[in-house]
């Protein structure tokens, strides 16, 4: 069995070009991560959660080997993280006259590794796509192509950017199981998303990112205890909106932390047709762990780049 990778308090910051006119030569330091210490155990699977800039791509390629650390400890050093973990990208354009296994045979021969290429498509399901062209896939199977290339050479590690987006419900379930056989075969797994419901079910744990610093690293229920965050129920009722609802197709909608059978005494009598858990979302958790509030949150996703911060709530 493989070492467990680790890293412990790593720093990475983007060179950015100098904003002086007389020295633009020099470069100064943008956005990145913060003292990020994180780890990853064979047949792991963690999920790296964040919205859009928060710093999971950046980390990604750090781990990955692609970025140098600026600062703090990683327990293999760049080459060897190069070696023994892959990296799939977030949507590689796959685009060409070139078959999946000729794709696959020149990805092998750059790297020159020699790779049982027709048991690697049989792995990820592409044995009978193996003489398709590349611009006649499907966006499941150049997800699928991607994940084969990142598995040339048989690392011990992957890490994946995205890799949900763009696919379907059916894709996105068949790419998980293939996600889970590979981690139960002992390979340690990151993957990424700014959805937490796409990871919640199959990750054994996750980390939680926010303008390049990391707020928790769990259980997705030990996080959510942590934190406080109370699970809240999704009502849905016809006729007029009753108090603390909202108007909401024919009917009306609302949210509340009240039990079951609390729900049915209120709102029985006013038109109660569904009640069902409401899904957590990134913004319930970095709410929660920032003491941002709503607007504020929503403001800090939408329009905040991957600024590092000394301590959770406060600017560098």
């Amino acid at each position: 069995m493989h070492e467990k990778f680790q890293m412990e308090n790593v720093t990475f910051r983007h060179p950015l070009p100098s904003s002086n006119f007389f020295t633009p030569w020099k470069k100064r330091l943008g956005p990145g991560i913060h003292q990020i210490s994180l780890e990853l155990s064979p047949g792991e699977i963690v999920g790296l959660i964040g919205p859009n800039g928060s710093g999971k791509t950046t980390l990604i390629r750090v781990i990955a080997g692609l970025y140098q650390e600026m600062e703090g400890e990683i327990n293999l050093d760049t080459t060897m993280r190069r070696g023994k973990i892959g990296f799939m990208p977030e949507q590689v354009r796959w685009e060409g006259k070139k078959t999946v296994f000729e794709q696959l045979k020149e990805i092998s021969h750059m790297q020159n590794i020699n790779t049982d290429l027709n048991k690697l498509v049989r792995l990820v399901g592409l044995k009978s796509q193996s003489n398709t062209m590349l611009k006649n896939l499907s966006q499941g199977m150049r997800q699928r192509l991607s994940l084969a290339c990142a598995l040339v050479g048989a690392p011990d590690y992957l890490v994946l950017d995205e890799p949900m987006n763009g696919l379907d419900p059916l894709a996105q379930k068949a790419f998980v199981n293939l996600i889970s056989q590979l981690a139960e075969n002992g390979m340690g797994v990151l993957i990424s998303s700014h959805r937490v419901q796409e990871l919640k079910h199959f990750c054994d744990k996750v980390a939680l990112m926010h303008q390049g610093q990391m707020l928790a690293f769990d259980t997705l229920e030990a996080i959510s205890e942590n934190l406080g965050i109370e699970a809240k129920t999704v009502i849905e009722g016809y006729g007029e909106p009753p108090e603390n609802t909202t108007p909401y197709l024919e009917g009306w909608r609302g949210e509340t932390e009240i039990s079951s059978k609390e729900i049915i005494e209120t709102y029985a009598s006013k038109g109660l047709k569904f009640i069902y858990p409401s899904p957590l979302d990134i913004a319930d958790l970095i709410k929660a762990a920032t003491g941002l509030d709503s607007e504020e949150v929503s403001m800090n996703i939408t329009l905040q780049s991957m600024v590092p911060r000394r301590e959770i709530g406060e600017d560098e």
